[in-house]
């Protein structure tokens, strides 16, 4: 009977984030993100402040869930090294344009209506942790890196992220199909010029 009633309870807090997260966006559509009060997200979710309050801290506390919610939909597998990383990556990618593309609108207010350096700074650190623990899974698998772990981390999600905001703000964007062509020659030639050795054959 308990966990009947702990998967209500989950399920319904489901609901309530996502009536806060449409709430957001519903605004957005209006006003700037800045201007924007947890009561007026509330309000438009039809869900009491007390609510909001006891899944987050503050407005901010609410926004970086929801980015965190976006970027943990796109893993690469533990399972991917060597020569089917990049095969890993692109699928990863492949299914981020995907979610870019059907919710290009949402996507673009969330950009230009939000501060963009806190945005792009939570997608930079979630991105960036994910891209830096690959390299070092891969070097523990044998793979020579000929430049820092970091120094790779760093450029690719720096570069990732660029390209990807301005494909969603564009306003005569490439097709998906495109993007995903272009990323995979820009990755592929980028991870081979950087690894040394038997490393370089594995790819």
């Amino acid at each position: 009977m308990s966990d009947v009633l702990e998967k209500k309870e989950d399920l319904r807090i489901v609901k309530t984030k996502k009536a806060l997260i449409d709430a957001l966006f519903g605004l957005l559509a209006q006003r700037d993100y800045s201007s924007i009060s947890v009561l007026e997200i509330c309000e438009a979710a039809n869900i009491h402040r007390a609510t909001f309050y006891k899944h987050f801290k503050d407005k901010e506390d609410f926004l970086k869930f929801f980015i965190y919610s976006i970027v943990l939909r796109f893993k690469l597998n533990d399972d991917c090294t060597g020569k089917q990383f990049i095969d890993c990556y692109m699928s990863m990618l492949e299914d981020l344009l995907t979610y870019l593309t059907e919710n290009r609108s949402l996507f673009r207010l969330l950009f230009e209506k939000t501060p963009n350096t806190y945005i792009l700074d939570k997608l930079y650190q979630a991105i960036n942790k994910m891209v830096m623990h690959r390299i070092e899974n891969n070097a523990k698998n044998g793979i020579v890196y000929v430049i820092p772990h970091e120094v790779i981390s760093a450029y690719f999600t720096g570069a990732f992220i660029s390209l990807l905001e301005w494909w969603v703000v564009s306003d005569n964007p490439y097709k998906k199909e495109q993007m995903k062509d272009y990323m995979r020659m820009l990755i592929q030639g980028s991870f081979e010029s950087i690894i040394d050795g038997e490393g370089k054959n594995t790819l």
